[in-house]
């Protein structure tokens, strides 16, 4: 507390804030003596001496002036292309900054520039990768570019074959006789599907990768079943259906999408151009809010992480999940899009087969969209895991229960243990039980062994998984809009999926918000640098966690003037100095100082 005559009377027209700063002292017996609440906190040493310790509040001190964060949010917080934002001071060098973190409310609808740059570099990526790799001993088994991402190396032949061949057999269990593969690739499945079908289209956006398949055909001796091949992308689809197939399969393939809006176009496509009763299959997809768990057990798989350790590899995992450009989803997104597509009759949510452990087969999982007639379902009930008795938490037991029509939920995944572990380290949440988890594929099989059909649906984050008979493991749909409204659809469907295309948001947005920022904010009070979030990382109790908000990094910021590097001696040497004081990794010579980030004291620095 502050106290004496030269203490100011309050905040100018701010009377509830002076009410709760500016506080009668207890030490006058009259109401004119008044003391100021700074929020510091300290404590008295021993030897008479005042040991400052933090604040009671958010408040914070950047270039000499005290900081309310919060007020620098409801000031940024009214720009349109804002959803939510959070700032948080970072240390920069031996001074603080404001950092402002931004969900953006960006537009549901992305324009064709954006989807064909990301078309185009996913292409790129194929293209070189079938250019550089050997020819394969096998042409039918080409596996070029299915890459550990744990160890950057190939995946095993044999965790391949295992791969393909369960997803093989899932698409014939649903017997198709006209196919239309999108993303055909090197034939993986076309190879093992196409020879029990009338028809088999096969679509890649690769001419490339097209022409290589062409030829692996034209050598295959015996036989050949009705095969075409064209060169176009998921979203022309509609353009090379001749006849409607009863199966459209896209495997492996979403993630490499370049937004929500695009998948729902193609989608809505696939479904008109499927026959009554058909069939979509979607098929290794990559749940969304897995990630921030998956990139922490890539971090440290062979864990516990040390205390020590934690931020570390924290800001690691937080710099994984910003660079990130694939399309993830959760299984509610599919729950919506079917809701939103009348022809789709049942969304069937499934974790894949196998056991071999990697993770293709630990953390995707696949997707059938049921049309029209999807058969008689029985009436369901759902229990938790949690009310099941300890005795019947065994495999057989737990069958014999949704032999009775039950739906189990919640029950714990061995096959993500270890990376909701390390998940859960850096975010200091309380340890889960390690008893009583189970692994999908022991299920599978026993049911198989049984002749007992099963869906093993994936809960959002993969942390458990619900099991069932077919049909009963989707949540129902409670909802009072019609979704009529794509561009409301579009919003419900972001929050359960991912955005490639963050990147090309962060330049459109920044800037502008950086202008806003000026005109609304005094130069202390302007964030330094923006980061742009998919979700802001939470506490247990649903409050953000600041702790795990990632750093904003030493990448130039995202400006208005667009980069031009330096080519004098002058301005070279004037571009090392400012990387140095700003931290950055390059700065044009059209930069702003202050639009980098600087300040009055980094000039002098």
């Amino acid at each position: 507390f502050l106290g004496g005559a030269c203490l100011a009377r309050g905040y100018h027209d701010r009377p509830e804030e002076t009410a709760a700063r500016f506080v009668p002292d207890p030490r006058h017996d009259d109401t004119t003596g008044r003391l100021y609440r700074t929020g510091d906190i300290g404590r008295r040493r021993f030897d008479g001496s005042y040991e400052w310790i933090g604040r009671n509040d958010d408040q914070v001190k950047v270039r000499g002036h005290r900081v309310e964060p919060g007020e620098v949010e409801s000031v940024l917080a009214r720009h349109e292309g804002v959803r939510q934002v959070v700032v948080a001071p970072r240390r920069s060098g031996s001074s603080l900054e404001l950092v402002a973190y931004v969900q953006a409310d960006l537009p549901a609808e992305i324009n064709d520039e954006a989807v064909s740059e990301t078309l185009d570099n996913w292409r790129g990526v194929w293209e070189r990768t079938y250019s550089d790799g050997a020819e394969p001993r096998d042409p039918t088994f080409d596996t070029s570019g299915w890459n550990s991402s744990l160890t950057g190396e190939r995946l095993p032949d044999a965790h391949m074959r295992e791969w393909v061949d369960r997803t093989v057999e899932r698409i014939l269990a649903l017997k198709p006789r006209r196919v239309l593969e999108v993303g055909c690739g090197s034939g993986l499945l076309l190879h093992r599907i196409a020879p029990r079908c009338e028809h088999y289209a096969g679509l890649d956006y690769s001419q490339q990768v097209i022409d290589r398949l062409s030829e692996t055909l034209a050598q295959r001796a015996g036989p050949s079943p009705s095969v075409t091949l064209a060169c176009a992308a998921a979203q022309e689809l509609a353009d090379h259906v001749d006849e409607p197939v009863d199966l459209v399969v896209m495997n492996s393939v979403l993630q490499h999408f370049p937004s929500p809006a695009y998948l729902l176009d193609v989608l809505e496509q696939a479904v008109s151009a499927t026959a009554p009763d058909g069939r979509v299959f979607l098929g290794d997809v990559t749940p969304h809010a897995f990630r921030e768990a998956f990139f922490a057990w890539l971090e440290a798989r062979d864990g516990p992480i040390d205390g020590s350790e934690r931020a570390a590899v924290r800001e690691r995992v937080q710099r994984r999940m910003a660079l990130d450009r694939e399309l993830t989803l959760d299984p509610p997104f599919f729950d919506l899009l079917g809701a939103h597509l009348p022809r789709v009759a049942r969304v069937e949510v499934q974790a894949r087969k196998g056991r071999e452990r990697n993770e293709l087969t630990d953390f995707r999982f696949d997707v059938i969209l049921h049309l029209d007639d999807a058969g008689e379902i029985g009436m369901s009930k759902a229990m938790a895991w949690s009310a099941l008795a300890r005795d019947d938490r065994s495999v057989d037991s737990l069958l014999e229960v949704v032999r009775s029509g039950v739906c189990v939920r919640g029950v714990p995944n061995i096959r993500t243990q270890a990376a909701w572990q390390r998940a859960d380290e850096l975010s200091d949440a309380d340890p889960v039980s390690d008893e009583g988890f189970l692994d999908p594929n022991e299920l599978f099989a026993a049911a198989d062994q049984q002749g007992i059909s099963l869906e093993i649906r994936p809960d959002t984050g993969c942390r458990s998984f619900s099991v069932g008979p077919p049909g009963s493991c989707a949540p129902a749909m409670v909802d009072d809009d019609p979704l009529a409204d794509r561009q409301a659809l579009l919003r419900r469907l972001s929050a359960h999926a991912s955005n490639p295309l963050r990147e090309r948001a962060a330049r459109a947005l920044f800037p502008r918000l950086r202008k806003f920022a000026a005109q609304a904010l005094p130069d202390y009070l302007r964030p330094a640098s923006y980061v742009l979030l998919d979700s802001f990382p939470r506490t247990p109790s649903g409050k953000v966690d600041r702790r795990r908000l990632p750093s904003p990094g030493h990448r130039r910021p995202e400006l208005a003037t667009t980069y031009a590097a330096p080519r004098t001696d002058i301005e070279q040497t004037t571009e090392r100095v400012w990387r140095d004081v700003l931290g950055l990794d390059r700065i044009g010579i059209d930069d702003s100082f202050f639009d980098l980030g600087g300040n009055s004291l980094g000039v002098i620095t």
